[in-house]
């Protein structure tokens, strides 16, 4: 794949921290009392949210539907095509996940730091499932999560829901049995 083909399939990763980025500094701006320092509660807050969302938009969301992107990735596990979610997507559901963290939040700032976690943590899902379905799953962690999302994949697929972590499995029992 050429440059090009990369940085157009791959462009998650330059879209959502230039995103994060811009979000903070402009947020920061907005809110004078806002601390950089704040950051290290709500990055954190963030990445453990997108484990939830993760968790929830897979379970209750994408295997809702009977045709779409996620069934066609179940039908073509190794099609690079359906690995990835389309910026496009993720950048919608960012602005719902948005709405509500300032609803309740009601700070910018704080909005801005909780969703640089979220994105965060969704693009190390990004690493994690790609790499998962096409790559090496070289080393014990990724071949836990490897395993733990074929069982997804291959042999219940109404099991598993997390791949980057499976906490939320074993929270509501949809854990490999």
């Amino acid at each position: 794949m050429n440059l090009k083909g990369r940085l157009l399939r791959f462009r998650s990763f330059w879209i959502f921290p230039s995103l994060a980025v811009a979000a903070i500094v402009l947020s920061k701006r907005h809110n004078l009392n806002s601390n950089f320092a704040d950051l290290l509660w709500l990055f954190p807050l963030g990445l453990l949210l997108w484990t939830f969302l993760e968790y929830t938009l897979h379970r209750f969301v994408f295997h809702m539907e009977s045709e779409g992107l996620h069934s066609e990735h179940h039908r073509r596990p190794r099609d690079s095509d359906f690995i990835l979610v389309p910026p496009e997507l993720a950048i919608l559901i960012s602005a719902g996940v948005a709405a509500l963290i300032l609803s309740l939040a009601r700070n910018f700032f704080v909005t801005s730091g909780i969703l640089a976690g979220i994105w965060a943590g969704f693009l190390y899902y990004e690493v994690v499932h790609y790499r998962v379905h096409v790559g090496n799953a070289t080393g014990a962690g990724m071949a836990l999560q490897r395993r733990h999302h074929f069982h997804h994949h291959f042999r219940n697929s109404s099991r598993c829901y997390g791949v980057t972590t499976p906490l939320w499995d074993y929270i509501f029992r949809t854990n490999s049995k």
